[in-house]
């Protein structure tokens, strides 16, 4: 793992639990997307089902 430089000076270990967290978010949010975008296509387009991955 490449060295992470702060101005703050925080422990290693918190600060890869912080980063790991925001990580999970994210990906939470992108998949929530997903699911929205899959709902909205699926309402407008009967004729056809796109596969999001």
């Amino acid at each position: 793992m490449e060295e992470i430089y702060t101005f703050a000076v925080v422990p290693k270990t918190k600060q890869q639990i912080f980063f790991l967290v925001k990580r999970r978010r994210v990906k939470e949010k992108l998949d929530e997307l997903k699911q929205i975008i899959a709902r909205k296509i699926r309402v407008n387009d009967h004729n056809c089902f796109y596969e999001i991955s």
